[in-house]
């Protein structure tokens, strides 16, 4: 009894008979018709073909073209069954020659156990979408094909970016400072100490001069403008790898690795400078605005050692508005 792979086979009756079941086997220039015996071997894999919902590809490892798909590859792929049948892979699979090759070979020497994959794969249509790919070497009449299993994980990695995006937005509240955006304490010791290790760090501790007298004389949205705008204008002074830390109400920490107290000053004037020449408008208002440093540096030799150099970074910024001017760095 003759029954074709090209739609859905009548297992019942090859199982009741016994008969050789015949597949047809398309390559690039003749459809052949050559005749698979079910053996006890096969019949897992014959189970899946004929049961799952899930897109089952049969490819000729030799030809690299469809053999045989099952009818849930029309949902997936937009075309029919006997549109699939013979077309290269590399028609839906979203890969050059190359990329198959090395599909194939990897397939082929993980046999003959099941390899697992994630690929982009495309539809008729042209879009592309994610899917999660076992394929397994099979032999038959000792020809080898790939049984491939497709699943489409489109949704699914598209809830895994959601959770990320989630993620994020918590560990940036967890992390940042509500008004400025910049770092806050949390971070500072929760997450980059841990990373930073046993390090050379300089340290900047900036202080907003009369920032009292600008919230009572504009108002506390007038100050709130003034302490966005300072972390703005560090952000954009400092380099990749610095951190900047909204420290207290109107203190900012200024991490700057591997630096030496020469450098730290360079940094402090050139912050200095551009936060006095910044027009801080409220409305129509100019409020002018000038800031304190306090400097240290050191080696981090221990999780405590940190506290002691914002102890005397403090110490020098507290010294230098006792003397009320801004620091002569």
């Amino acid at each position: 009894m003759l029954l074709k792979v090209s739609g859905i086979m009548d297992k019942q009756i090859a199982e009741k008979e016994r008969r050789p079941i015949f597949t047809k086997i398309v390559n690039k220039t003749k459809v052949l018709t050559t005749p698979l015996l079910l053996k006890e071997s096969e019949a897992f894999f014959y189970e899946i073909l004929f049961n799952t919902h899930h897109a089952l590809i049969v490819v000729d490892v030799n030809t690299k073209r469809v053999v045989y798909v099952n009818a849930a590859c029309e949902k997936m792929y937009g075309y029919t069954q006997d549109q699939l049948l013979g077309m290269p892979i590399t028609s839906f699979f979203a890969a050059d020659e190359d990329m198959v090759t090395t599909y194939f070979t990897k397939v082929m020497r993980t046999y003959p156990q099941d390899y697992y994959s994630k690929a982009m794969h495309i539809h008729k249509k042209g879009n592309l979408f994610a899917v999660k790919v076992i394929s397994k070497i099979i032999f038959i009449n000792k020809r080898r094909y790939i049984l491939t299993y497709v699943a489409d994980i489109t949704r699914q990695q598209e809830k895994k970016i959601q959770l990320k995006k989630l993620l994020y937005k918590l560990s940036y509240r967890a992390y940042r400072d509500y008004l400025t955006g910049t770092y806050n304490r949390h971070y500072l010791f929760d997450v980059y100490l841990k990373r930073i290790g046993k390090q050379n760090i300089g340290l900047l501790l900036l202080d907003i001069d009369e920032f009292k007298q600008i919230n009572d004389c504009y108002g506390h949205q007038a100050g709130d403008l003034v302490l966005i705008e300072v972390g703005y204008i560090i952000n954009s002074l400092i380099y990749p790898g610095d951190k900047v830390i909204r420290f207290g109400g109107d203190e900012f920490l200024i991490i700057l690795p591997d630096r030496s107290r020469e450098e730290l000053s360079l940094a402090a004037r050139t912050i200095q400078k551009d936060i006095s020449s910044w027009k801080f408008m409220d409305r129509d208002r100019e409020i002018h605005c000038t800031v304190s440093f306090g400097m240290a540096t050191g080696t981090l030799e221990h999780s405590r050692h940190v506290d002691e150099l914002i102890k005397l970074a403090d110490d020098e910024l507290y010294n230098c508005k006792k003397t009320n001017r801004s620091s002569k760095l």
